[in-house]
């Protein structure tokens, strides 16, 4: 136990007990100078591994389909409503909000599972899904509401070739959409 005085101070100093002093010069450690038979690293080693062309490609998809499904629920003029809790928000302030979630690599770019979402229910309240499942079946219908949990719990792996052919696909999409409903997007 450490011993105190009367005003709350120590009795024996800090640094007493760790040993440390507080005015030790700094002593600096020499580099070792290698001989000149060190081995010269190669011009890449030092670089961060670079992302596949796959991931690179889900990416560009993921973007490009946000804007489609975004734009596809947006009324003339911008608004779009959450289908989660019916909120009535700017075409900007709203996010593609997957039923599934985008793990779910099969339904992951599919129309029927994503639909236009409020930050709020998709990301504070991670989907809101029971505000969602209800106005999804009334959307979209219980038959094809039970197609979609099907596709959801299959397996599907996306070449390179199918992913590019959808950016190509709803990049046109958004161009027309954008057109129609007189929202600009930048692609």
């Amino acid at each position: 136990m450490m011993a105190w005085n009367s005003t709350l101070e120590r009795k024996t100093p800090l640094r007493a007990k760790t040993g440390f002093k507080r005015h030790q010069p700094h002593q600096r450690m020499q580099k070792e100078q290698s001989p000149k038979t060190k081995e010269k690293s190669s011009p890449g080693a030092n670089r961060k591994p670079r992302r596949s062309v796959k991931s690179s490609l889900e990416t560009h998809l993921d973007i490009v389909f946000s804007l489609y499904i975004r734009l596809r629920d947006a009324m003339d003029g911008g608004l779009t409503r959450c289908i989660s809790c019916g909120a009535l928000l700017p075409f900007g302030q709203m996010q593609c909000g997957h039923y599934f979630t985008r793990h779910n690599r099969s339904v992951r770019w599919d129309e029927e599972n994503c639909h236009s979402q409020c930050v709020v229910c998709n990301c504070h309240k991670s989907g809101n899904l029971d505000g969602y499942t209800p106005n999804l079946i009334m959307k979209i219908g219980q038959e094809r509401f039970d197609a979609l949990n099907v596709r959801a719990h299959g397996i599907r792996k996306w070449s390179g070739d199918e992913l590019r052919e959808m950016i190509k696909h709803y990049t046109a999409e958004v161009k027309t959409l954008s057109k129609q409903k007189g929202i600009n997007v930048k692609i």
